[in-house]
């Protein structure tokens, strides 16, 4: 954490803040949940604001969860809309898949500047869009998820084959000469030990996790 960033938060009196930028088609949504900040984002000076006059407010961001085990990192966004076409615009098709970054930082109140670097609690992509109807406001829920997902998707069909290899990179014949390979790709588990097993004729079989390499 910034060594700014850590004495402003430690101190008594400061104004915390949460930014959300979400990188739609058309233009960079960026709001924050009170009043205005500045700081850098990827190099460039940018301005986040309590309220986008296209697509409303930040509603709040809920906890966001870490990935353990079988489970992806992801964030769950609110945003207060302005408009039927700003409900519209988010749960669009082509704003599936949008960058979705979220920090956690201080603000000085006399600058607007954030007090040092500003701590990126997530990244990742929005993923669906819910609209939530309550008798005094609607909501539009962001469902975002980050790249772990796709470490999660099922890959049954893969295989380090040559037939599956063209498949994916036609004409790309790497693997022409390889009919057989065992072996395993362990995700977010520790990999088994590796212990020889005696054989006859006085060999022996290196095993891994249960797979035979011989």
């Amino acid at each position: 954490m910034d060594a700014l960033l850590k004495a402003a938060w430690s101190n008594a009196i400061s104004t915390h803040f949460t930014a959300v930028e979400i990188e739609l088609p058309d233009a960079a949504l960026r709001l924050v949940d009170g009043g205005m900040v500045a700081f850098e984002v990827d190099g460039e000076a940018q301005s986040f604001t309590s309220r986008d006059v296209t697509y409303g407010v930040l509603g709040g961001v809920d906890t966001i969860t870490d990935g353990v085990a079988t489970t992806a990192v992801s964030a769950q966004i609110t945003l207060i809309p302005s408009s039927d076409g700003a409900v519209a615009a988010l749960a669009a098709p082509a704003a599936q898949g949008s960058q979705v970054r979220v920090w956690q930082g201080a603000v000085d109140p006399e600058t607007g500047q954030a007090i040092g670097v500003p701590e990126r609690l997530f990244i990742g992509s929005l993923d669906f869009a819910n609209l939530k109807v309550g008798e005094a406001n609607r909501q539009v829920i962001l469902q975002c998820g980050s790249d772990d997902e796709l470490q999660l998707e099922p890959t049954a069909h893969q295989r380090l084959s040559h037939a599956f290899h063209i498949s994916v990179w036609p004409g790309e014949y790497g693997l022409i000469h390889i009919p057989k390979v065992a072996g395993k790709v362990f995700w977010r588990v520790a990999e088994p030990r590796k212990s020889i097993a005696s054989g006859s004729g006085g060999g022996g079989n290196v095993t891994n996790g249960g797979v035979v390499v011989r």
